[in-house]
């Protein structure tokens, strides 16, 4: 039987294993040292407000209409989504407000789907598992981006369970779904930059019931995600252009954008701060 040493002390925790491969563990504080914002953020959810999930609606639609401007024939469905925008600031919940993201969203993937070249398969959005190669393209860079928006919500110490625009769903991390949503057409602009640039539809396989990329595909994905994360190929709305566009940069800008509407607290309890 292997012996542990355990260290701790007032932050962190160190776990060395002295007869195996793994001769530490570390265990940092994580959220614990975050008390101030997770009571502050718990405070803005109780309190009913629905500021912040209309901000991220906002951001998102804005962002794929941002996206659109790129694109060929893209005016049309701008104008469809700008109309929709038209109904966030009253809406009065959040069920409301999916339902508004939920018909942008079909808007954009029916766009998608009449132009994107026949040859890719895509007729819409679908999942678990994805039935052709931009869907599946998609839901892995969607997945990536996932745990980069949740390093980012650890990092700022908020609590990854509680969402303001999704709700309360045991073992999901709603939070980190809410932060996605305005960074999402940024996952859609670096998908279709992989369209026949760099990878082709002879590099999946499983069409139809499960498509995956091949080993060949693997490496030219995550090879040009490496590069899109230092320079993101769309900056979510509102954010200015600057010397840094990194994907870590993006996150940040989204968070903080939430952590500015937690308005003053105390630093020690979380406390509101009037005045």
């Amino acid at each position: 039987m292997s012996d542990f040493l355990l260290v701790i002390d007032r932050r962190d925790t160190v776990v060395t294993l002295n007869g195996g491969a793994l001769e530490s563990v570390y265990m940092g504080s994580v959220l614990g040292a975050s008390i101030a914002v997770r009571v502050a953020q718990h405070r803005l959810v109780q309190s009913g407000s629905v500021a912040v999930a209309q901000d991220l609606v906002l951001a998102k639609v804005q962002g794929y209409r941002l996206l659109l401007a790129q694109l060929p024939d893209g005016e049309g469905v701008r104008e469809s989504l700008r109309q929709r925008l038209d109904s966030v600031p009253s809406a009065e919940g959040c069920s409301t407000l999916m339902g508004i993201e939920g018909a942008c969203g079909a808007l954009w993937w029916g766009w998608l789907a009449t132009h994107l070249p026949a040859c890719w398969l895509f007729s819409g959005r679908n999942r678990r598992p994805p039935r052709d190669p931009v869907n599946a393209l998609l839901s892995l860079s969607y997945t990536l981006l996932e745990s980069e928006v949740l390093a980012e919500i650890q990092r700022q110490g908020f609590d990854p369970a509680l969402g303001f625009l999704h709700g309360i769903v045991p073992g999901r991390s709603s939070l980190v779904f809410d932060l996605m949503e305005p960074l999402r057409a940024g996952v859609d602009a670096f998908v279709l930059s992989l369209l026949d640039e760099v990878l082709l539809p002879s590099h999946f396989s499983g069409v139809g019931e499960g498509c995956r990329l091949d080993k060949e595909g693997r490496a030219l994905f995550y090879r040009a995600w490496a590069k899109a994360r230092t320079a993101w190929p769309l900056l979510p709305f509102g954010m200015e252009c600057g010397d840094e566009a990194s994907l870590m940069r993006c996150c940040g800008f989204v968070a903080k954008g939430v952590r500015h509407s937690l308005g003053r607290y105390s630093p020690s309890t979380g406390e509101k701060i009037c005045g």
